[in-house]
C-alpha cells in the first residue's frame, strides 16, 4: 500500500502498517482516543495519569 504525502489519519482504535507499506513524508497519524481508559469513550473515561478523583 502507498500512502501519499499530506494524508492525515484520525485513529480512534487501531491501525496496522505492514512490511509492504510505504508512507510518504508529511503524513499525520493522530491518536484520537489517547489518554483514555481502555474500553471507555473519551467523554466517559477518566484520563490515565489524571490527578482528579472521580
Amino acid at each position: 500500500m502507498l500512502i501519499k504525502r499530506g494524508v492525515e489519519f484520525n485513529i480512534q482504535g487501531r491501525i496496522d502498517v505492514h512490511d509492504d507499506s510505504l508512507i510518504a513524508s508529511g503524513c499525520v497519524f493522530v491518536d484520537y482516543d489517547h489518554g483514555s481508559l481502555l474500553g471507555t469513550n473519551r467523554a466517559a473515561g477518566r484520563l490515565i495519569g489524571s490527578t482528579h478523583a472521580d
